[in-house]
């Protein structure tokens, strides 16, 4: 983004520069043409400003750079359309430099702090990654304990069955055998006065 705006910035000085050097018309019909391209350069970086408000503090001195130039080439040109001494074509020519000095500067702050917040966001980025990989991954590993310690329950409790089942296999088994080997009548019956054993 910045490359391109910088340098038609400085295409732009170097035409109202060779203007002011020359009085060639023709640098000052390039320098119109390409005032026209850099303010819809200026309108482009306006609406993504606008669409990204986090980054406007950094481009807010370089759009104001910019059109400093653009002013200055405006007022330059008009200016020397009615007849500049020496004296005032040199101020002109120092401020021009100092314009372009100052803007190269805002560029290379815009771009400097531009990379940090990309680098800080890509850390942010990287960071609640690796939280959401945490996250998913210890309630992965809560679930998997907690299924674990469901099955061993459900285990526990089928092999508690089981074992009270043959207890009362057993049971039965013992008592069955007591009666048909005992001398006295046994005699079992249900609610319903039914016989439900005899030995």
């Amino acid at each position: 983004m910045c490359t391109d705006r910088f340098s038609a910035v400085s295409q732009q000085h170097s035409f109202i520069l060779s203007f002011l050097l020359t009085d060639d018309l023709h640098y000052l019909n390039q320098s119109l043409i390409n005032a026209d391209r850099i303010r819809l350069k200026l309108d482009e970086i306006n609406q993504q400003l606008a669409q990204n408000p986090v980054e406007t503090a950094f481009f807010q001195r370089l759009v104001s750079d910019i059109g400093d130039i653009l002013y200055w080439s405006a007022q330059t040109a008009r200016s020397n359309q009615y007849g500049l001494s020496e004296t005032e074509r040199n101020a002109a020519i120092r401020r021009a430099n100092l314009l372009l000095t100052r803007l190269r500067q805002s560029f290379d702050q815009a771009e400097n702090e531009h990379k940090l917040l990309t680098s800080h966001l890509q850390r942010e980025a990287e960071w609640g990654g690796q939280k959401g990989f945490l996250t998913v991954a210890i309630g992965m590993l809560a679930c998997l304990v907690l299924f674990s310690l469901v099955f061993l329950r459900i285990n526990h409790l089928v092999n508690e069955r089981e074992r009270t089942r043959k207890n009362l296999i057993e049971s039965e088994q013992e008592y069955h055998t007591l009666a048909d080997s005992g001398q006295a009548l046994i005699w079992g019956a249900g609610t319903d006065k039914l016989c439900t054993y005899l030995n």
